[in-house]
């Protein structure tokens, strides 16, 4: 079966993935690969995040169709940084086919709005990677008062125009679409110009995954939500964006939790086959489960979880969830399963690679968990990102899996290189005292446990460090 690939990036940068078969016997593999944003022409930056709206919504629309694959935005963010691209780099041809090639891509579509005081129009173009062969489409000009700007007020004209787009992609990759598939590419999620515009600067603060941009996606998202009641998507994202803020405090504002899962239920009250209202569902259960200790939740998490992919088979980070939660509740075989799959997925993925390495930690299969480790070091680095909260938790980690090859000397120099990111990391403080417990240095194990637990008196690994403490005294 040959395999095939399908990119959408735009100027700024669009790639979209799928797998599509074809007639019996003649499968054709087809990877869509996540939109990041259609470039602004003439470049604006207050108007920027029109593109980055429409690559969303396109993407959306595309990837609740049967048999396309959906990789998100931040998968293609991550493909920028290791080929050294500035966020807001507009993506050339030539770049592009790089990009193409990074992630095995056969086709690359890169899309532009063209805007001007009293009309707009959408242009994509189609880079075959096989045969360098370029095919263009351009929306008729659509009259607008204020151009892309006018959409506030009118956003009908819009969606005729996303709905162009996604069927002239699905028509260029020969997708044959049946009448149920035709509807589900032609849905409106909203009819509010406002409530549209409020998601897409929700989504651009959301992705950067910042505490204080975070707190920008949630008022964005409840904007949205205030100018259209049944905007289902904007429920996920503010669900999302409620979970979130729990996991980037550390299992701080737990109270947002039950936020979180009332929205998300809002959000598949008002579409019950909304993929991202079944994640992020699933994630507030997941930090619901881990930062309360709680297995109901956790099982809930798995159960939303498995039908998010039921729907969209192709979420990495569900994958890497599931795989964390099977690790924790003892289900190594699952644990393992769904980490790889994460990793068959996005392969550039670091945080992929730390969690697989966790499952073969628990294996006791050390030599392979160091290897995940060292990965994850190479693509922050690769991403120019080595004193990312990744790196630090990979150094801690390569760190703690040295000691159990007993290798010391280079365990230390992980330590001392998460220390230098920060200092005040408790992980690394209990590594480090294992560490010099096992050399049988007394005094600096004592140190280093008792720092540990002056910085997380609740911390993961209290109870093994007092037992460890007991001993030494």
């Amino acid at each position: 079966m040959k395999k095939r690939s399908i990119f959408i990036l735009s100027m700024l940068l669009l790639l979209l993935p799928f797998v599509l078969k074809s007639e019996p016997g003649q499968g054709v593999d087809l990877r869509v690969l996540a939109i990041s944003s259609f470039d602004i022409i003439p470049d604006n930056l207050q108007e920027r995040t029109f593109g980055t709206g429409f690559a969303d919504t396109v993407i959306t629309k595309l990837s609740t169709i049967e048999g396309l694959r959906l990789i998100e935005r931040t998968q293609l963010e991550r493909a920028k940084k290791r080929l050294g691209l500035g966020l807001e780099e507009v993506i050339t041809e030539e770049l592009a086919f790089k990009l193409g090639e990074m992630l095995d891509a056969d086709i690359v579509i890169l899309g532009s709005i063209q805007t001007s005081r009293d009309r707009f129009k959408v242009s994509t173009k189609t880079l075959d990677m096989e045969t360098k062969e370029v095919k263009v489409f351009t929306s008729e000009p659509i009259s607008m008062v204020e151009g892309i700007k006018g959409i506030e007020n009118d956003i009908e004209p819009l969606n005729i125009v996303h709905n162009q787009i996604a069927m002239n992609i699905t028509g260029e990759m020969g997708v044959k679409l049946d009448e149920k598939q035709v509807e589900i590419v032609k849905k409106d999620y909203t009819n509010s110009g406002s409530a549209y515009i409020s998601y897409a600067r929700g989504r651009d603060f959301y992705v950067k995954y910042t505490l204080s941009d975070n707190d920008k996606a949630i008022e964005f998202f409840t904007k949205a939500i205030e100018s259209d009641p049944n905007y289902a998507l904007a429920y996920a994202s503010l669900g999302d964006s409620y979970a979130q803020k729990v996991g980037l405090s550390q299992g701080k504002n737990l109270d947002f939790l039950e936020k979180s899962i009332e929205v998300s239920e809002k959000a598949l009250e008002v579409d019950p086959k909304l993929p991202e209202g079944y994640k992020s569902l699933g994630l507030a259960y997941t930090y619901k489960g881990f930062f309360m200790r709680d297995e109901d939740a956790l099982s809930s998490a798995i159960e939303h979880y498995e039908k998010a992919l039921l729907f969209n088979p192709y979420y990495v980070d569900v994958h890497l969830n599931l795989g964390r939660i099977y690790l924790a509740k003892g289900n190594i075989n699952k644990a393992l399963s769904m980490c790889q799959r994460a990793i068959e997925l996005d392969y550039g993925y670091s945080l992929g690679h730390i969690y697989i390495g966790l499952v073969y930690r628990d294996m006791k299969e050390y030599k392979k968990a160091l290897g995940e480790f060292l990965k994850a070091l190479d693509i922050e680095k690769e991403m120019k990102t080595p004193e990312s909260s990744i790196a630090l938790n990979a150094h801690v980690l390569s760190g703690m899996t040295y000691v159990e090859l007993n290798n010391f000397d280079k365990a230390l120099a992980e330590y001392d290189l998460a220390i230098k990111i920060d200092p005040d990391y408790p992980p690394s403080h209990a590594g480090l005292g294992a560490l010099y417990y096992k050399k049988r240095d007394k005094t600096k194990a004592k140190e280093e446990f008792e720092l540990y637990l002056k910085l997380a008196p609740d911390g993961e690994f209290v109870e093994s460090v007092k037992k460890m403490l007991d001993e030494i005294e």
